[in-house]
């Protein structure tokens, strides 16, 4: 494995792997940004040369806070092999993530696979089971009461 960049720069690393005979069994390179929001994998998994899966993994920060990532797997042919976002609100509980189920590239409504959500004092946590072919979806839901002054409270006794 190598690894080039300096303090404050992307960073590249590559992983080879080496059959018996010293030929190339696969290589994968890494490369991140300075801020390490952006992370790019490249692998060529079979040793021929080419790229076969490109991953990429960037994370959004906006002004208040929230955050958005989202991770993107390619294949040679440019088409999805995988998609995921994952959003976290500026009160850093309400948060989302949401896997495209059918790799076409586009989130759709039963994409949604966990849910949290802040409605005054009440914190409402989904987890949904991935859909199966026959369209099957499981489904769990937790509230809770949220009452910050009592859990202070509760902490000073």
């Amino acid at each position: 494995m190598s690894i080039t960049g300096a303090a404050g720069t992307a960073t590249t690393s590559v992983a080879t792997v080496k059959n018996g005979d010293g030929s190339t069994r696969s290589v994968t390179t890494v490369v991140q940004s300075a801020d390490a929001l952006v992370k790019t994998a490249s692998a060529d998994v079979d040793g021929d040369g080419d790229i076969d899966l490109v991953t990429v993994d960037q994370t959004v920060i906006a002004a208040d806070g929230s955050r958005v990532r989202t991770v993107t797997a390619t294949n040679t042919d440019g088409s999805v092999r995988g998609l995921m976002r994952e959003t976290l609100g500026a009160d850093k509980v309400t948060a989302q993530t949401w896997v495209d189920q059918n790799q076409d590239g586009v989130f759709q409504a039963t994409d949604l696979v966990r849910q949290v959500v802040v409605n005054g004092a009440l914190v409402t946590a989904t987890l949904v089971a991935l859909t199966d072919p026959s369209g099957f979806r499981a489904q769990v839901v937790s509230v809770r009461a949220c009452d910050a002054a009592a859990d202070i409270d509760d902490q000073a006794d």
